[in-house]
C-alpha cells in the first residue's frame, strides 16, 4: 500500500487537495483528525482505551464508528502507532473508502501542521511514501488566516511568523528527506488548470489521473462528517478559479 501526506501552510488549499484525492477511486483519504500529529507524535500518554479516545475527541469522530471499530479490533490495546498504521493497510483502507468495491492502492492523510514533522513521517513510513506540499501566495494566505475561524483572533504577525517558519521547514527537510517523492504544487496553478496539475501529480505517485477528482464536493462532505467549517466552503465546489490575488 502506498502512503500519501498532504501538507502546507494553513489556508493554502490543503483541504481542497484532500477532497480531490478522496474522490479518486484508487485512493482512500483519512478525514482530518490530527491522529498522527496529536497522538502518535504527541506527548507520551498512559494507558489508552481507543473507544474512549474517540468518544471524547470530536476530530476522531470524523472517522465512521464502524471503520474505527474495525481497525481497533485488529490493533494491540493502547498502541497508537499501530492504530494509525492500521488505517494505511488493506482493512483500514477499505473501510475508509466510501465505496467498498474500490480497489485501493494508496491511503492518504492531510494535516497542514505535519509539515513540522517531515523526518518523523519518514521514520514511521520509510517506504512508498509521497508528500505533496501545496504552496499559495503568502499575502493571500495571511488575508485568509485573518478571516478563518481558527486563526482570526491571532495577531497577524503571529500568523505571518508561523507561515514563514513552516515554509522554512519545508525547504530544509522536504526534498532532502523524500527526494523525488516530495512534490510541490502551487495553489494558483491548481485552481487555474486542475486537470493539468493533478495529471502531473498522479503520474508521479503512480495512481493515474481520474476525472472523478474534479467532482470532489461529495468527498469533501464525507471527510468532514457533514459539518464543514465556514472557511472550508470552497471544498464544496464549484472550483473557484479566480480565488487568487485577494490581497
Amino acid at each position: 500500500m502506498k502512503h500519501l501526506f498532504i501538507v502546507g501552510v494553513g489556508r493554502s488549499g490543503t483541504s481542497l487537495l484532500q477532497s480531490m484525492f478522496a474522490a479518486h477511486p484508487s485512493v482512500a483519504m483519512l478525514p482530518e483528525t490530527g491522529l498522527l500529529r496529536r497522538y502518535v507524535f504527541g506527548p507520551s500518554r498512559g494507558p489508552i482505551d481507543f473507544h474512549d479516545l474517540r468518544a471524547h475527541d470530536h476530530r476522531l469522530q470524523r472517522i465512521p464508528q464502524a471503520c474505527w471499530d474495525t481497525v481497533v479490533a485488529g490493533t494491540s490495546p493502547g498502541d497508537l502507532l499501530a492504530l494509525y498504521g492500521a488505517f494505511h493497510r488493506s482493512a483500514g483502507a477499505s473501510c475508509l473508502a466510501a465505496d467498498d468495491t474500490r480497489e485501493i492502492e494508496m491511503v492518504g492523510d492531510k494535516d497542514p501542521r505535519l509539515i513540522e514533522y517531515l523526518p518523523a513521517i519518514a521514520r514511521v513510513f520509510p517506504d512508498d511514501t509521497y508528500v505533496i506540499h501545496i504552496v499559495r501566495d503568502p499575502r493571500d494566505v495571511l488575508l485568509s488566516k485573518i478571516k478563518a475561524g481558527w486563526s482570526e483572533k491571532r495577531n497577524w504577525r503571529l500568523n505571518l511568523g508561523a507561515s514563514r517558519f513552516q515554509l522554512e521547514l519545508a525547504d530544509r527537510f522536504g526534498k532532502a528527506t523524500f527526494g523525488e517523492r516530495w512534490i510541490t504544487i502551487r495553489y494558483e496553478d491548481l485552481i487555474a488548470d486542475p486537470q493539468a496539475v493533478l495529471t502531473r501529480v498522479t503520474a508521479t505517485i503512480g495512481v493515474g489521473y481520474d476525472p472523478q477528482m474534479l467532482r470532489f464536493s461529495e468527498a469533501a462532505r464525507s471527510l468532514s462528517g457533514g459539518e464543514i467549517e465556514t472557511w472550508k466552503k470552497e471544498t464544496l465546489g464549484p472550483l473557484l478559479a479566480g480565488n487568487r490575488d485577494k490581497w
